[in-house]
């Protein structure tokens, strides 16, 4: 009863914070959205149009996306420090459980022989992977996005422009090559890598006082 519970009240918060996460990720995407459109190298074809103008267009473009860039980096955080310590807690609390149900089951000879038996195969154990994936999919969601801003400022035609605004792709470029990421109590970082590492650590656990008893 105690893992339900405490799986309940984990999710909905968790929910909370996806939202957040999310907007956090789709900021990220806008501002590779604004760089994959920096350029258009059929506005260089327009001959009524004078060369300066068009610089200037470009220019604005580029100011927009590097402030929307640093904004995003800021946001996330002031998510990542709000969430780093709840997800420490939150994970703390599944891996304890999803160990303790382990054993549990473990210890037992017939896993099928009660019904608590079958709540703990069917519920407990899943809902617990499912919050400690959840917190691992919102990490690994902001690490995608961050990176994907690096490939589309890779993909902008920067020879089309003069030096002087060249010297822009450097600044997105190496704030970009730094990745944005959640942090678990600001020692790891939240990943599907990390879920996999959970997960087994919490088994080791199980299996090892199973063979102590």
């Amino acid at each position: 009863m105690t893992g339900f519970v405490t799986g309940y009240a984990t999710i909905t918060s968790l929910n909370i914070l996806f939202l957040g996460v999310q907007h956090g990720c789709a900021l990220f995407k806008y501002v590779g959205y604004k760089l994959e459109h920096l350029i258009d190298e059929n506005e260089f074809h327009q001959e009524e149009i004078p060369i300066s103008k068009i610089y200037e267009k470009i220019r604005q473009r580029i100011i927009i996306s590097i402030k929307l860039h640093k904004r995003t980096f800021e946001y996330m955080d002031f998510m990542n420090s709000i969430c780093a310590y709840f997800f420490l807690i939150a994970l703390m609390f599944e891996v304890l459980i999803i160990g303790m149900d382990f054993f549990k089951l473990q210890s037992t000879a017939d896993i099928f022989q009660s019904k608590r038996n079958l709540l703990l195969l069917i519920v407990y154990i899943p809902g617990s992977l499912l919050v400690i994936y959840l917190t691992c999919r919102m990490g690994q969601d902001v690490l995608d996005s961050s990176e994907n801003v690096l490939e589309k400022a890779r993909m902008v035609p920067w020879y089309l422009l003069p030096p002087k605004m060249q010297k822009a792709a450097i600044l997105i470029m190496i704030r970009s090559k730094k990745p944005c990421y959640l942090t678990i109590g600001k020692i790891f970082v939240s990943s599907h890598l990390f879920f996999t590492s959970i997960v087994r650590t919490a088994m080791s656990y199980a299996t090892m006082a199973h063979s102590l008893r």
